[in-house]
């Protein structure tokens, strides 16, 4: 972490004494506004950007780099160009300590780099993601990225030896001895050939000597790690600096403690905390803090060893209080580093308002000017309308006059056509009426002649065919008569012989059905008695199975009744959740006995960690996982100190994955999670930092109840994942009776009587509808609308809804 710190103050450094123009951010702002060209952009963007970062505004300034980057990009600048705008934007994340987006960037760095084949930049950028890697324990990245730079560094005996020291301390980190031990030596043999040039600066010497005994004392050989020690203290007695005086006596103490050598140990020991005590008011005070951390942990480690508690107690306090002020100290200038991010936040958008304002005068302006311009012309132009109007009316008029003249020719020639066709019309018409009429009346009796015709022929046809059908009619009443008489004698002696028959017939069936019958009853009889036997038999053992069935379920009913309680007992208390939440509520129905979802709460710093997790299964399987994930959560953030949420997943993630030593098995269990840490502010506001593992936060802001939601990470808990997705913490800052709600996915996936699920649609709905009631009154309405949602079906998994009030 010293080598990484150390690398962005040098870049920072290099930076400040570019040729830059003292200009305020104001006037780089108003530029930016006023740019025409990309270009011009481009370098307003940068300059904006290294101003931000001077005064420690790292998050605006890795805002204005990537915008810079951005239009680099687009308009195909050249790629060195490009991997120096990408480095400061991860430099601006990595000094925000933000170190997922700070990876990101680099990694966009070292491929720029690669492409253009920059040698020197591509090992300053290895070096920054290994130390990243390193600080944030993703130890094999770490190690794949030092051993990339072993091929950079052949000729730099210095780093080489580093790297190979870097390596072998990553590789103890993962518990790989053989090869943290092969590394460590290597680094050995490269520091001797540092050790034995004459010319070598002394401090790499030093570090060099220091790295070799490092190195003895985690292989045993404690007498040869001592000789290298004094080799080294001896310089840095020479040089007067009593911090790292104090290191290496630091060393010592642990090398002859190891050595059973305790006396030596705890001379060595005390010699570096009068050193380190010396520099705690000068400019190494940080340095001389870690030197003293490392004292008194030595200490309490040996009274430990000696089974002194007393003197334990004494030094590990002393450990914990430095830790404790090292700590606060961090959280200050966090928190400094947050209040100068929000102040800059602030001064920027005051900047843009008085620009936007500004830039909206000087529009008024130019728009009054074009708007008394464009009356003036449309004054002129409206006057030249007029006489141009004034000459189209006068020629249309004379259009007018002639066409009136035109209209009156045309009228009189036509009165003179139209008496002469009138006329001829009038004698047409005369003729054709009267040979009209003669037609008419030849046709009328014509007419009358050929209808007396056709009334003669239908009179003769009519006689006749009455006279033809009253003879058949006669005929065929005598045939009727006489077949129905012999019909009715031949179906009467029909009926009675099919009757004769049918009664012997069944007379015979009825006779063969009775004999069957009693030989069936007989079998049946028969087959009762054996039955009944069986029966009996079968009661008798089902009624043995039942009482041992009765025993082994009232004990499986017991072991899951107390795997209940424990369960319990590890969920927050409801004193220890109204003390760090305030007004808040809990919905918690396990599907079965016990559940595979479970909440965690815990203060750290004075900041609130809360989570709801869902873990792999339901019943007994989930239960086990949510003891587990309890357990390591604890350990994370209590035990490692490991506050960041992204970090905290991560660190959730490769515990499971350690602990069910799923990289051996098939075993796949995990959980998904969000995640939530709430810093209370002195205003009644509290800034939210959230991540999520494919569960989302959703929240209102103040008495607004419209509700937002921040996404998790596409990623699970535990299992084979997509190790390039890395876990994302976001910020919220919410005002006083905000709300924020935590859940499984249990709620949301609760199918009704027709198999439609509640929703998440309708569950922000919901929570959109209740935000501004009491909490209570929200958790009773949230547990109406699951119970409306379930009637007339099962639960099908666990559920598990927070809702928190700000």
């Amino acid at each position: 972490m010293t080598k990484l710190v150390r690398y962005c103050w040098i870049v920072i450094l290099f930076a400040a004494y570019q040729n830059i123009q003292a200009q305020s951010l104001n006037d780089y702002i108003s530029q930016l506004n006023k740019a025409k060209n990309d270009n011009e952009k481009i370098e307003l963007l940068k300059k904006i950007g290294l101003t931000y970062q001077k005064q420690k505004g790292y998050s605006k300034a890795a805002e204005y780099y990537q915008k810079a980057y951005d239009l680099e990009k687009n308009n195909s600048k050249p790629l060195h160009q490009q991997g120096e705008t990408l480095k400061d934007v991860a430099l601006a994340h990595l000094l925000n300590q933000n170190y997922t987006k700070a990876q990101e960037s680099y990694l966009q760095v070292l491929a720029v780099e690669k492409s253009d084949n920059n040698q020197k930049e591509i090992k300053e950028t290895l070096e920054a993601l290994a130390s990243i890697a390193t600080t944030t324990k993703n130890y094999q990245n770490a190690i794949n990225y030092y051993k990339e730079l072993t091929g950079y560094y052949q000729d730099d005996l210095s780093n080489l030896a580093n790297t190979y020291n870097n390596i072998g301390f990553n590789y103890k980190k993962i518990n790989d001895s053989p090869k943290a031990l092969e590394n460590f030596n290597q680094s050995i043999r490269i520091n001797e050939q540092i050790v034995n040039q004459q010319a070598v600066n002394p401090n790499t010497k030093a570090i060099a000597l220091t790295n070799i005994g490092s190195t003895y004392t985690n292989e045993g050989e404690y007498r040869k790690a001592e000789k290298y020690y004094e080799e080294a203290l001896k310089i840095r007695e020479s040089q007067g600096n009593k911090v790292e005086i104090a290191k290496i006596k630091n060393f010592l103490g642990v090398n002859e403690f190891l050595a059973n050598r305790t006396d030596n140990a705890l001379s060595n020991v005390d010699e570096a905390i009068s050193l380190a005590q010396s520099e705690l008011g000068g400019a190494n005070k940080s340095k001389a803090q870690e030197a003293l951390m490392s004292s008194y942990q030595i200490k309490a480690s040996i009274a430990q060893q000696q089974q002194d508690l007393k003197e334990y107690q004494k030094n590990n306090q002393k450990y914990l209080d430095l830790q404790k002020e090292y700590q606060e100290e961090l959280n200050k200038q966090r928190q400094e580093a947050i209040a100068k991010e929000l102040e800059l936040e602030k001064k920027e958008n005051e900047v843009k308002t008085e620009l936007a304002e500004k830039d909206k005068q000087e529009m008024e302006l130019v728009q009054e000017r074009l708007e008394k311009e464009k009356a003036k012309k449309e004054a002129e132009l409206k006057e030249s309308e007029i006489q141009r109007l004034r000459a189209d009316s006068e020629l249309q008029q004379q259009r007018i006059r002639n066409a009136d003249i035109e209209k009156q020719r045309s009228q009189q020639q036509l009165e003179l056509l139209q008496q002469k066709a009138e006329a001829d019309k009038n004698q047409q018409q005369i003729a054709f009426l009267e040979k009209d009429k003669e037609l008419q009346s030849q046709k009328r009796e014509t007419e009358r002649k050929e209808e007396e015709r056709k009334r003669e022929v239908l009179a003769k046809e009519k006689q006749l065919s009455d006279l033809k059908a009253k003879e058949e009619e006669q005929k065929t009443f005598y045939a009727v008569v006489g077949l129905a008489i012999v019909g009715v004698f031949l179906v009467y002696v029909a009926y009675l012989l099919v009757l004769n028959r049918k009664k012997n017939k069944k007379l015979a069936e009825q006779n063969a059905t009775i004999e069957e019958q009693n030989g069936e009853l007989q079998a049946q009889t028969e087959e009762l008695k054996q039955n009944q036997e069986e029966i009996m038999a079968q009661r008798d053992a089902i009624a043995q199975k039942n009482d041992v069935l009765a025993e082994q379920n009232e004990k499986i009913e017991k072991s899951i009744n107390a795997a209940k309680t424990i369960q319990a007992a590890i969920l927050p208390y409801p004193k220890q959740l109204n003390s760090l939440l305030g007004e808040h509520f809990v919905i918690f129905r396990p599907r079965d006995v016990v559940s595979g979802d479970f909440y965690w709460l815990n203060e750290v710093n004075g900041k609130t960690f809360v989570a709801a997790a869902d873990c792999t299964g339901h019943g007994v399987p989930g239960a086990f996982m949510s003891l587990i994930s309890n357990n390591l959560l604890n350990k994370i953030v209590l035990i490692n100190r490991v506050t960041e949420p992204s970090e905290i997943l991560e660190n959730l993630h490769q515990e499971i994955q350690l602990f069910l030593r799923q990289k051996e098995t098939n075993n796949r269990d995990g959980l998904d999670i969000v995640l939530c840490v709430i810093d209370k502010q002195a205003d009644e506001s509290a800034k939210i930092l959230f991540a999520g593992a494919k569960r989302p936060l959703f929240y209102t802001e103040g008495n607004d109840n419209q509700v937002f939601s921040l996404k998790g990470s596409r990623k699970s808990i535990g299992g084979e994942q997509n190790e390039t997705i890395r876990f994302e913490t976001q910020s919220l800052l919410l005002s006083k009776n905000s709300c924020i709600y935590l859940s499984s996915d249990g709620i949301a996936d609760q199918n009704d009587a027709d198999r439609v699920k509640l929703g998440e649609s309708k569950l922000k709905y919901t929570i959109s509808s209740v935000a501004n009631l009491p909490m209570q009154e929200q958790k009773e309405s949230f547990e109406k609308l699951l119970d409306q949602h379930q009637k007339g079906t099962i639960q099908r998994d666990d559920i598990l809804f927070i809702g928190i009030r700000i």
